[in-house]
C-alpha cells in the first residue's frame, strides 16, 4: 500500500503527468483505503479539491453521476474564492447547471473547465472519486472527463484519481 500511495503522490505532484489516474483494486476496500489516505494527505496540505466515495450498497437506490460534477464544483469553490466567483457567475447565467443533469459534458465545461481558469491555488489539487464504477452511468462521466475539451483546458495542477473494481468496463 505504501508503494502505491507514494506513486500516486508523486503522480499528483508532477505537472507533466496525465490528468487522470485510475486505481484498480482487486480488493475494493484496499483501493478505497489508499484513496482515503491520499485524501488525508492532500487535505492536510489544503490541496484536496473534492472527495466523493460511492458506497458498496445503497438500499434499493442505484448511485448516479448526475450530481457529481456539481458536487466537485461546490467542493472546489470552498477551496478558492476566485473559483467560487466563477462558479457563481456560471450558475447565474444558467441556473440549471447546479441541478442534476444527464449533460455531463456541458456541466464539465461550464462548472469546471471554464471556472478552473480562475483557480488561484498554486500546486497540485486532487479530486478523488472512489467506487466510480458503482454508479449506473459512470461511463458517461468518464467520457465527459476524457473529452478533448476537458483534457486540453483543465489546468495542469488538477488531478483526478478514480478507483474502480477489477470488473469495471472502464478497463
Amino acid at each position: 500500500q505504501e508503494e502505491v500511495l507514494d506513486g500516486l503522490n508523486m503522480w499528483a505532484q508532477n505537472p507533466d503527468e496525465r490528468l487522470v489516474s485510475v486505481l484498480v483494486g482487486d480488493i475494493r476496500e484496499e483501493a478505497s483505503l489508499i484513496a482515503h489516505k491520499l485524501c488525508e494527505h492532500f487535505s492536510d496540505q489544503k490541496r484536496l479539491g473534492s472527495a466523493v466515495f460511492f458506497p458498496e450498497t445503497t438500499q434499493n437506490v442505484e448511485p448516479s453521476c448526475r450530481f457529481l460534477v456539481s458536487t466537485i464544483a461546490r467542493d472546489l469553490a470552498a477551496l478558492d474564492p476566485a473559483f467560487a466567483e466563477s462558479i457563481a457567475d456560471a450558475i447565474a447565467r444558467s441556473p440549471r447547471l447546479a441541478r442534476q443533469s444527464d449533460d455531463l459534458s456541458g456541466q464539465f465545461e461550464n462548472l469546471l473547465v471554464h471556472p478552473l481558469q480562475s483557480l488561484t491555488v498554486v500546486g497540485p489539487v486532487l479530486i478523488v472519486i472512489d467506487g466510480l464504477d458503482r454508479c449506473s452511468d459512470y461511463l458517461k462521466f468518464v467520457e465527459a472527463l476524457g473529452s478533448n475539451q476537458v483534457l486540453k483546458n483543465i489546468p495542469r495542477n488538477i488531478r483526478f484519481l478514480l478507483t474502480v473494481g477489477p470488473q469495471s468496463e472502464l478497463l
